[in-house]
């Protein structure tokens, strides 16, 4: 099974209401795994947050063209996730 299917499949289930991707590590590919999730009927309510030691202007412009509300450059300090996770309505 791929790591897109995989994150299907998982996610399906579980409904997040934040996504955090690495956009490449190992064999997995970040964007490709947005885009497949993106189509998934809980996504409208999701947050999608791109994590990545790569931010070179093409990378940060693919990252908002695949919808992801947040880039996080790695090493990412803690508060970043907290700031983003206190952002989410009470009520979700």
């Amino acid at each position: 099974m791929s790591s897109t299917a995989a994150s299907k499949r998982l996610t399906a289930t579980f409904q997040p209401h934040v996504v955090v991707l690495d956009l490449l590590i190992l064999d997995l590919n970040g964007l490709e795994i947005a885009a497949a999730l993106k189509q998934q009927p809980w996504s409208d309510r999701a947050i999608f947050v791109a994590h990545t030691g790569v931010s070179t202007r093409d990378v940060v412009a693919r990252v908002l063209q695949a919808g992801f509300q947040y880039f996080l450059r790695k090493p990412s300090p803690f508060q970043y996730f907290e700031t983003i996770l206190s952002s989410l309505p009470k009520e979700r």
